[in-house]
């Protein structure tokens, strides 16, 4: 169904760590589930389908959407940029799913575990203490 609509990037979390495939006939896969506990060891990266993969640092991802891209950065807790690239459209061709303009951030906030531990980040990427 993926395919069938264009869609070029699939969004998901959970997995206990951070996992960006290579292109699958022509969707990328981003899990993004490190908020919280890690389970290190558990990284597929080794797996030829995945182009990166990280268990070792606590992150979130950063994205920023347009009509002809997709941004993406995985950034740590200590603001270390993990991953990061550009998704072009296929086509600059509108359609529901994107119009009425950018998805932007002023700030993304990060808490992890049962911490008090807090980071922020500019929409720069830069860590905010």
């Amino acid at each position: 169904m993926l395919v069938q609509y264009g869609v070029a990037a699939a969004l998901s979390g959970h997995d206990h760590t951070y996992e960006r495939t290579k292109p699958q006939n022509g969707v990328q896969y981003f899990v993004s589930g490190t908020g919280g506990k890690l389970r290190k060891g558990r990284s597929r990266q080794a797996q030829p389908v995945f182009a990166m993969g990280d268990d070792q640092h606590n992150s979130f991802m950063a994205l920023e959407v347009s009509q002809t891209e997709f941004r993406y950065s995985a950034i740590s807790s200590d603001g270390v940029v993990i991953d990061s690239g550009v998704i072009k459209s296929a086509s600059a061709k509108s359609n529901a799913a994107t119009e009425g303009g950018n998805l932007n951030f002023d700030e993304a906030h990060m808490r992890h575990g049962r911490s008090i531990d807090e980071v922020k980040v500019s929409p720069e990427g830069k860590v905010i203490k």
